[in-house]
């Protein structure tokens, strides 16, 4: 091989090389997308309150002659998650009222974490609650048992105290409900 035919070769060779350096150098772009989503909750994506018309049972220890105890219960027709209760003619320790009330879960696709708890704080009668389930998928529903018990037999005066509980309901996500509950 002559001189000029091995320059010729080194040089083909080189280019060969610088070309496919080159191609290499050219060929590999990155295209990136960064930035931040951000959601925010709405209070109007979760709905839980009462609902349907709740259930009350009076039973007396002692059956007083010509008195009926009664006892009503009802749900605001203007804010479902406001409940009463009303009781009269209790009179003898023992007495006891039980309430049934339905709560549901509207919302579309929140899940609701329920929880029970006395608000009163009087020592004449005892309040209790209980949920038949304390997690609710979406459109799901519960019942919440009230049962308020009379502790003394009222001597000459009325007794009179308010009486009540709370229900609580967190939003949580479909997921994070257990599997047993």
């Amino acid at each position: 091989m002559t001189n000029t035919n091995k320059i010729i070769t080194a040089i083909v060779i080189i280019a060969v090389i610088l070309i496919g350096v080159g191609y290499a150098g050219l060929s590999n772009i990155t295209l990136k997308v960064e930035g931040t989503a951000t959601a925010d909750a709405n209070t109007a994506n979760f709905v839980v309150g009462f609902t349907g018309t709740p259930n009350t049972t009076v039973t007396q220890a002692v059956p007083a002659v010509g008195v009926s105890a009664n006892a009503t219960a009802t749900i605001d027709t203007n804010d479902s998650t406001k409940a009463t209760i009303n009781i009269t003619n209790l009179t003898a320790k023992g007495d006891k009222v039980v309430a049934t009330y339905t709560v549901k879960n509207s919302s579309k696709d929140l899940a609701a974490k329920l929880t029970t708890s006395t608000t009163s704080t009087n020592t004449n009668y005892t309040v209790t609650s209980s949920l038949d389930k304390n997690y609710l998928k979406a459109d799901e529903m519960t019942t919440v048992t009230v049962t308020i018990v009379l502790n003394t037999t009222p001597s000459t005066d009325q007794i009179s105290e308010a009486v009540g509980i709370k229900v609580d309901a967190k939003p949580i996500q479909q997921s994070e409900i257990p599997a047993q509950q």
